[in-house]
């Protein structure tokens, strides 16, 4: 005979993260919202990646994760709108390339909001992205038909 058993996490275990995340470009008086930033949280000790989040439209976001302490990153190059941005990392650094966050999660956080200075930014090729032309529906001369 056999036997199986699973428990799951106790809520009281668990803690959320939450945090919001702005650009402030140069040529912009007040930094706006981040949407489409790409997150991810990281165990202290290992630096082994645990989870991933992508951030709403207002730029916020939230891990829920077992209580403890974490690093959370921002990939080094982001898309937002038909730009790749290159923000500036003016804050701790573990692995060079990618701007982190230190957490003390043993409650429920919430960060202050986390303002990324952009000052590199390439425009996307026109081809690229899912603004671009070739994502267009409409090509003269042809007609599409979706079933």
């Amino acid at each position: 005979m056999f036997a199986s058993y699973a428990e799951a996490q106790s809520s009281a275990d668990s803690v959320s993260i939450r945090g919001r995340i702005l650009l402030d470009f140069d040529d912009i008086d007040v930094p706006e919202p981040f949407s489409g930033a790409e997150l991810f949280i990281m165990d202290k000790d290992s630096h082994r990646s645990l989870e991933r989040a992508t951030t709403n439209s207002f730029g916020e976001f939230t891990f829920l994760m077992p209580k403890g302490e974490y690093y959370i990153g921002l990939y080094g190059v982001q898309y937002y709108k038909d730009y790749w941005l290159f923000p500036e990392k003016d804050f701790t650094c573990i692995i060079p390339q990618y701007p982190f966050r230190k957490v003390d999660a043993r409650t429920n956080v919430t960060l202050d909001e986390w303002t990324l200075v952009v000052k590199r930014y390439i425009q996307l090729p026109f081809w690229f992205g899912p603004n671009s032309e070739m994502q267009k529906m409409k090509i003269d001369g042809v007609k599409v038909t979706v079933h």
